[in-house]
């Protein structure tokens, strides 16, 4: 499945042809589907076809198992469905379909973000940043509460290993007398 995955993108980011001084990434950015319309209506389709196969199965009981032979065929509780041998390989074929094609428009989608939507990665860029400044003084000022309060129980500690210690010398010389 991945390697599917990957001769697609590398097939269509590498076997476009330059047009009107646009470069392949340009090019490839304009298949993600919030640049098409083509695209959204294939993923809707994929998708609808892989929800129908699911709902179909879920909604009967049925499910495309390996026959003997390798062919698949549809079983349900009473056992295999009759003259269903080799055409119920559609099945697991629509829905590694359904998740090639979802899996790769999506990594389209995501890698052309910032040609795409500059104004959203703006906005995500500065949202990130004040978070980091905000994390920043959060853990500075934390970092000083923890440094008092280590000086504050290091005496305490001290104080109760030595009385620990003692507490231990006194119960061995008390069992060993």
């Amino acid at each position: 499945m991945k390697s599917f995955i990957f001769l697609f993108i590398l097939a269509v980011s590498s076997n476009v042809v330059k047009a009107d001084e646009k470069s392949n990434f340009d090019i490839v950015c304009s298949f993600a589907p919030s640049q098409s319309d083509t695209v959204k209506n294939l993923i809707m389709s994929a998708g609808g076809a892989g929800l129908t196969v699911n709902a179909i199965t879920a909604a009967t009981g049925l499910s495309a198992v390996t026959h003997s032979s390798g062919a698949y065929i549809l079983t349900g509780s009473s056992g295999y469905v009759a003259g269903t041998l080799g055409s119920a390989g559609i099945v697991p074929f629509i829905s590694s379909v359904t998740l090639a094609y979802g899996a790769t428009v999506a990594s389209i989608e995501l890698l052309c973000v910032p040609k795409n939507h500059p104004e959203l990665v703006t906005k995500v860029t500065a949202a990130s940043e004040e978070f980091a400044r905000r994390t920043k003084s959060s853990f500075n000022a934390n970092t000083e509460k923890v440094i008092e309060t280590k000086n504050n129980v290091i005496p305490v500690v001290s104080k109760v290993a030595a009385t620990l210690k003692d507490s231990a010398d006194n119960v061995f010389k008390y069992a060993f007398r």
